[in-house]
């Protein structure tokens, strides 16, 4: 608690504690500036940094630290830290006042306000912790309950605090370059939509602007939207930051080499949770959530064909992910008219989808047929459920247990392929 008796959050703790080891002011100063412009989120690194630094730090195109940038020490000896003077405070500060530094707004800042990180800066240092010590998948690592005595090790002595915060920049970049945002601009500026983006200088005449093109060439490239909506899968399933292994995955695998394979990376990831789950044993609202959005995601990635008759074209422009956790059965468990099914069939996959909690609430116990007519918004939530949609318009107009059956094996072969 400082002296004006406000609760100083975890994260001023810790950087009290990286700087507390540091041997010299200059030492101190290039921490400080590397903590404050990290811990801005919802803005793309580069453009945190004032200008005269940023020349400094990044490439030509500003896309990513330039190679002679390998350690703490060469970021202090790049940073010409006169012109960030006015940004620092002595470490006893800490102690008395949350506001640090001058939060100066430039344009550059209103511009990155149309973006929002999908976790928070002290979800970020343990994301850092865990790439950094290599640690297994453990709902503990991620975990805020443990945040300062998970960081502890990284503030032993200035070497272990100048490795972790040289990282933290460089993950940073990289979390900006391949991690997922929400971005808020034009037709989705009060919806939002997920954006896959990397940040590149260009000049319009009057000096240097930011612009954001895809991770992998165009917003529309094949590889573009598939990453974007496989990262979206594990976002709306993995809630909870500290079950959000998945990037410290990612983070872990580009520090060793930048030129992985992503999508491969996270494929094989989901399909692990999905197996682990055994999901051919599983029944009703034993399902995990992993099946239903993976599931979701294949059927994006490569559409779906019914007799012939294409449901679903592969990278489906009109779809995206929206955070969904209620699982739905389609055949209603309590139907307010004609006769209820065998429990096998009731809770069988064939019979179940994943929708928003209000959907489910809005479907109640409406019949197949009357969800269909009445919520076609609710049904395009899924894909899976917009097959099943088709199925029940196929033929006799009907959803029969026996649909439901061929649909549950038929799905369980597209998880399974």
């Amino acid at each position: 608690m400082n002296t004006r008796g406000e609760q100083l959050e975890l994260h001023e703790i810790a950087k009290a504690k990286f700087l507390e080891v540091l041997d010299t002011e200059q030492d101190k100063k290039t921490a400080a500036l590397i903590w404050e412009k990290c811990s801005n989120m919802d803005s793309y690194i580069q453009m945190n940094f004032d200008p005269s630094v940023r020349k400094y730090l990044f490439t030509n195109d500003w896309s990513s630290i330039r190679d002679n940038i390998n350690d703490f020490d060469t970021i202090k000896e790049f940073i010409h830290s006169e012109d960030e003077d006015n940004n620092l405070v002595p470490l006893i500060e800490i102690l008395k006042n949350k506001k640090l530094f001058n939060n100066e707004i430039s344009k550059d800042e209103v511009e990155n306000e149309r973006f929002e990180s999908i976790i928070s800066f002290p979800n970020f240092l343990l994301q850092i912790n865990a790439v950094l010590n290599n640690l297994e998948e453990e709902d503990s690592t991620l975990d805020d309950k443990h945040f300062l005595n998970n960081l502890s090790w990284a503030w032993g002595d200035a070497d272990k605090a100048k490795n972790f915060l040289f990282h933290m920049l460089k993950c940073r970049v990289l979390f900006d370059k391949y991690i997922l945002k929400r971005e808020y601009a034009r037709d989705y500026k009060e919806t939002g939509k997920w954006s896959l983006q990397r940040l590149e200088r260009y000049n319009d005449g009057k000096g240097d602007k930011p612009k954001y093109v895809g991770t992998f060439g165009e917003d529309n490239s094949q590889n573009n939207k598939q990453l974007r909506t496989l990262q979206s899968c594990l976002r709306i399933t993995y809630t909870s930051p500290k079950t959000m292994h998945w990037i410290s995955l990612i983070l872990t695998s580009l520090l060793e080499n930048e030129s992985c394979d992503i999508i491969e990376i996270l494929e094989d990831y989901c399909k692990t949770k999905v197996f682990e789950s055994k999901f051919e044993n599983s029944s009703g609202f034993g399902f995990e959530r992993i099946v239903f959005t993976y599931l979701d995601y294949l059927l994006y990635k490569n559409g779906y064909s019914y007799l012939g008759k294409e449901i679903i074209p592969p990278l489906y422009d009109e779809w995206q992910f929206q955070f969904r956790s209620s699982i739905e059965h389609f055949q209603p468990q309590n139907p307010v008219e004609g006769e209820s099914w065998e429990a096998d069939d009731l809770d069988g996959f064939g019979n179940l989808a994943l929708i928003t909690v209000s959907g489910n609430s809005k479907f109640s116990n409406l019949p197949p047929e009357g969800k269909i007519t009445s919520y076609p918004s609710i049904i395009e939530q899924s894909l899976k459920l917009k097959i099943m949609k088709e199925l029940v318009n196929f033929d006799d107009e009907k959803w029969t247990e026996e649909k439901a059956r061929k649909h549950k094996e038929e799905m369980f072969r597209v998880l399974k392929g």
